[in-house]
């Protein structure tokens, strides 16, 4: 019931930079997993019995609880399978920012295509370099270099559930953990996390500097594997299309 009452604060609090789709996604130790988003603020999507009742799974089986809030850029909201969380194939991500050439890239890599939103590829990417197993990240990463634009992201595949992989690029993350607790919260916006977990005691902020991925695993959350995140980082004026809440 804690970690339920922190998300759902952590969505509501995001929506002001998020306000075009809400969606959650819930990935458990066995590779099942629950999936729910719609167009809407997150207030009035999280009060919906689909989402209530999909959010109503957790429990310790959980490995990963990803919520996201959406500001459009490309893709209407309007077409439910533009909003994130995403899915292709065996993994779930959400993704914070633009990728500019994502359009060439799909092409290039010859990937296949079920949205209209650039967020996909990185998706399609992972899922490409899994293989019935886990994420190839040395692969992934090479792929992942030819981006242009912003990247923040979080993934994981049903294939290999006790691993999540966190990409800070560009765009604003931040991690704490709780050691006796077991649990990664992570935020866009570190005043979310603030106050969404004032109430509670023993969460310690996680180190990640910008353009890194770190890889979190079930059994040593406290001590993730880090890696260089490199793509081209470029700028532009575009507001923060996507809002990564809690784990």
């Amino acid at each position: 019931m804690e970690i339920t009452k922190s998300f759902l604060y952590l969505m509501v609090y995001s929506e002001t930079q998020g306000p075009h789709a809400t969606g959650m996604a819930m990935i458990r130790d066995d590779g099942t997993f629950s999936l729910f988003k719609r167009p809407g603020r997150a207030h009035r999507i999280i009060v919906k019995p689909e989402f209530i009742k999909a959010l109503g799974k957790l429990d310790s089986r959980a490995t990963l609880l990803m919520g996201h809030t959406r500001y459009r850029t490309r893709g209407s909201e309007k077409r439910n399978r533009n909003n994130h969380p995403l899915r292709a194939g065996s993994v779930l991500g959400t993704h914070n920012g633009t990728i500019l050439n994502a359009e060439e890239l799909f092409t290039e890599f010859d990937l296949p295509r079920y949205t209209e939103v650039d967020s996909e590829l990185l998706v399609r990417l992972a899922d490409h370099h899994s293989e019935g197993g886990p994420i190839a990240v040395n692969g992934l990463l090479k792929r992942i270099s030819r981006c242009r634009g912003q990247i923040s992201a979080i993934m994981s595949t049903l294939q290999d559930p006790e691993r999540v992989l966190v990409f800070k690029g560009n765009r604003p993350l931040t991690l704490w953990y709780h050691k006796e607790k077991r649990i990664i919260a992570y935020a866009s916006q570190e005043k979310w996390l603030e106050v969404a977990l004032e109430e509670q005691e023993g969460w310690v902020p996680i180190d990640i500097d910008p353009m890194s991925l770190l890889i979190f695993h079930r059994n040593r959350l406290g001590r993730p594997k880090r890696h260089i995140l490199n793509f081209d980082a470029h700028e532009t004026s575009t507001k923060g299309a996507n809002n990564a809440q809690s784990t």
